[in-house]
């Protein structure tokens, strides 16, 4: 499924898309949406020149592949964005965030409005969909990664950089979290179950 008019929109309210080598291709990565290890292999890919160099033991998921990924504010093609079911988003995001023992407090602070200040909670309808020149593709993930793949002309299958080996347990949420978070990010169900 193909959308115009929309493009991804970094936190801090600026347009960031990820080049690829072919130049007629860019990504805008959503946290907790593939968005590390696609970084990772953009960068051993495409830019391996922009690997950075570790000393001692290599991180494996450290956070921010992506910001080692030259970008752009004006992309020239079309641009790639992958979709996860928010709910699973929203466990790994709790997860990898070290709240899944305050679940219900966390979402107690998004329905009240609060902001909170780690993207990875943002609803991908609040932080992209800006910019009217941009011709955007979005992807279910994971199950579409081997067309996103393709399309950037990345090897197939990429590493998985974060998983349950190296991050924190994720929380089980009882049916009533399950509904709450559904709730809150039903633009994004919406998105996610039309792909």
């Amino acid at each position: 499924m193909s959308h115009s008019n929309t493009a991804l929109r970094h936190n801090a309210g600026v347009p960031r898309y990820y080049k690829t080598k072919s130049k007629k291709s860019f990504v805008a990565m959503i946290g907790k949406s593939g968005s590390s290890s696609l970084g990772k292999a953009l960068l051993e890919q495409h830019f391996p020149e922009r690997m950075p160099k570790f000393y001692g033991a290599d991180p494996g998921n450290r956070p921010g592949w992506q910001s080692f990924v030259p970008t752009t504010d004006k992309p020239s093609g079309k641009v790639y964005i992958l979709v996860r079911d928010p709910v699973e988003r929203f466990i790994s995001a709790c997860a990898q965030m070290r709240c899944s023992d305050r679940v219900d407090k966390l979402l107690d602070r998004m329905e009240q409005g609060e902001d909170i200040a780690v993207k990875n909670f943002h609803l991908m309808k609040v932080v992209q969909y800006v910019r009217e020149d941009c011709d955007c593709k979005f992807i279910q993930f994971p199950t579409g990664i081997s067309k996103l793949t393709k399309a950037l002309k990345l090897s197939s299958p990429i590493d998985t950089v974060n998983d349950a080996s190296n991050n924190p347990p994720k929380p089980n949420l009882t049916d009533e979290q399950v509904q709450r978070v559904s709730a809150y990010y039903k633009e994004d169900l919406k998105l996610y179950l039309s792909l």
